[in-house]
């Protein structure tokens, strides 16, 4: 693992460094998308900052709700011993320090229906542009993962040694390859015109179908279970239905406009 390096006396941490060259990333291929759509680039670059607020809260706020029964319990104990203000902040950040990226991604998305409410956009113009670069974003934020010792996989005598010299299986390297293969394929959709003003529900479909199977070789116990799946795999769960009626739904509406128009 390499979750640092220093460059003239400086500690850079690379997992925060993956999160902001995906960033830019993702924004470079919004900003190329947007000219084709007609949005400007400052919808894209303040829009993106928007989203990163709403992004910001939700994965921190999933994180915590994944950890509910353990801050109920460590709260029970501190009404017990007494009211101490420092020490209630202290366990709410701490069981909200992390981030889930599910989380990020569900305010994220209703923070850009905001922010076209706002600009008076059209969402799914705006949506397709950064829906793109959505699994390039990703892809580099998990290569951040895994040289941290982040988001680990399960014990296997097929993987990497971590930290504690334990070997898991990189499921980390996994979710970037699929990743780049979904970003490949939204490409290939744009040039060929395809899925226009449903490229975010097409993301959504794809990669909750392999997260929800990716999550089998994940070491995220602690995460929450429930009925034998993950917190993710129940919200990959609910994504691929919603992205499935979604897509439908449009293709029936696209039918029937065809319909009237013959």
């Amino acid at each position: 693992m390499l979750p640092e390096i220093v460059i003239f006396g400086a500690s850079i941490n690379l997992y925060a460094l993956c999160i902001a060259i995906g960033l830019i990333a993702m924004c470079v291929v919004a900003v190329i998308l947007g000219k084709k759509s007609e949005i400007s680039i400052e919808d894209i670059i303040f829009g993106e900052l928007f989203i990163l607020i709403g992004a910001f809260i939700g994965s921190h706020l999933l994180y915590g709700i994944t950890y509910i029964p353990d801050i109920v319990k460590t709260l029970g104990t501190y009404f017990e011993e007494g009211w101490d203000t420092h020490y209630f902040f202290d366990i709410i950040f701490f069981y909200m320090s992390g981030m889930v990226y599910y989380g990020g991604l569900i305010l994220g998305i209703v923070f850009a229906v905001l922010y076209c409410k706002m600009r008076k956009l059209e969402f799914k113009k705006f949506s397709d542009c950064f829906a793109v670069g959505l699994p390039l974003f990703l892809a580099i934020t998990r290569i951040g993962c895994f040289l941290a010792g982040y988001s680990y996989g399960v014990k296997s005598s097929l993987g990497i040694a971590d930290s504690e010299g334990i070997t898991r299986f990189p499921v980390q390297l996994v979710e970037c390859f699929v990743c780049i293969v979904i970003f490949a394929l939204m490409i290939l959709l744009v040039k060929k015109g395809k899925f226009k003003g449903q490229l975010l529900y097409f993301y959504l479909l794809t990669y909750a179908c392999a997260r929800f199977f990716i999550d089998f070789f994940r070491g995220d116990e602690s995460r929450g279970f429930f009925l034998f799946l993950s917190t993710s795999q129940w919200i990959s769960l609910i994504l691929i239905c919603v992205s499935v009626y979604k897509l439908f739904a449009q293709k029936q509406k696209k039918t029937e406009i065809d319909e009237e128009k013959v």
